[in-house]
């Protein structure tokens, strides 16, 4: 089994950071994040944060262990 790559599948308790920029999922319903950026809170389509990601050269501070 591979691991989930959270640029593309991002979870709630995943962290990231774009250069000074740090970001946190708080919550993900369906295709829709609610995320904290720059301390506010925003909800945003996965494929915007997929292609945020991309764009920014996001890398991956913590990723929240899926139970299962």
């Amino acid at each position: 089994m591979s691991e989930r790559n959270s640029r593309v599948d991002p979870q709630q308790g995943d962290e990231f950071r774009a250069g000074s920029i740090f970001c946190r999922i708080l919550k993900r319903e369906g295709e829709r994040l609610l995320i904290q950026k720059c301390g506010q809170h925003s909800w945003i389509e996965v494929k915007t944060w997929q292609k945020w990601c991309e764009q920014r050269g996001t890398v991956v501070v913590t990723v929240e262990k899926q139970e299962g």
